[in-house]
């Protein structure tokens, strides 16, 4: 697989979709607290994410997942995948104020 120590930027604006996505973020940890992955949506009406599928080597905690509920098309929260070679995957579930976690709180993608 390929890998890069780029920063990864993707908006979605109002009106826009994105459907069955992969997002591959860089394989290197973040650097002074700033993410080398950034996933926004506008919290224009309109905007939303379906299938999306994330992929982290280190989880959650280098990603910078800024989604509103109403952003995500019912039943179809966000794939973390993480850990080598993405072994490990699990369900993000809103918490709250753009804070996604795990559904399975002891999933290795909320803390690796």
């Amino acid at each position: 697989g390929q890998t890069t120590t780029e920063l990864v930027y993707v908006t979605v604006r109002g009106g826009d979709a994105t459907l069955n996505s992969r997002i591959i973020c860089p394989a290197v940890p973040s650097t002074n607290g700033d993410k080398n992955c950034k996933i926004h949506g506008t919290g224009d009406y309109g905007s939303e994410f379906k299938n999306l599928n994330i992929y982290a080597t280190n989880g959650l905690p280098d990603v910078d997942l800024i989604l509103d509920y109403n952003e995500v098309k019912e039943d179809n929260n966000p794939v973390m995948n993480c850990g080598f070679g993405y072994g490990q995957s699990c369900d993000l579930v809103y918490i709250s104020s753009n804070s996604w976690k795990c559904q399975d709180p002891s999933s290795p993608c909320n803390n690796l």
